[in-house]
């Protein structure tokens, strides 16, 4: 706008938050309710790109595993489109531009990741003066994570990238 603010839609761009396996997240706000949102913008160049291997689908056995497409962006899409968990983050909805760029809206988790909390246990930071993380919080974020995995498999879901950075 005239203002030099960016749009996605009724988005307005805040601020970066953070990066993906294939692009940036910007912290959004939904300029008709008013609440924000994280935002993964997936560049044209990463929409389509495929994994050398096949990929695993839902066997016929009614276990409620989640088929999921051929490419990893599309995957992740068809993935969040059925998740529905305290402790996994929610889609709200999916844009593409006329470029081809993807840009996933979902539910913004304020605080950030653990990586923060984490990193604070590393003996440089408690050198630094940075506490390490409460014995009550780092059982709270165990918990919450167990039960989000939990979730996870019972629907055939598997994260495949389990680390503090992906942990909000």
């Amino acid at each position: 706008d005239r203002h030099g603010n960016r749009y996605m839609n009724q988005f307005l761009v805040v601020a970066p938050v953070g990066h993906g396996a294939f692009g940036e997240v910007h912290l959004c706000l939904d300029t008709l309710t008013h609440r924000p949102y994280a935002v993964k913008h997936i560049p044209p160049s990463s929409v389509g790109r495929r994994f050398g291997a096949a990929p695993k689908s839902g066997g016929g056995g009614g276990g409620g595993a989640v088929e999921v497409a051929a490419d990893p962006a599309h995957a992740e899409i068809a993935v969040m489109k059925k998740l529905t968990h305290d402790h996994v983050v929610r889609l709200h909805e999916v844009l593409r531009n006329a470029d081809g760029a993807v840009y996933i809206v979902m539910e913004f988790v304020p605080g950030g990741p653990l990586l923060g909390a984490a990193a604070a246990s590393d003996a440089r930071a408690l050198e630094r003066g940075v506490p390490p993380l409460a014995e009550g919080d780092a059982r709270r974020h165990f918990c919450d994570a167990t039960c989000g995995l939990s979730y996870l498999h019972a629907v055939g879901v598997t994260h495949g990238d389990i680390k503090p950075s992906n942990l909000l």
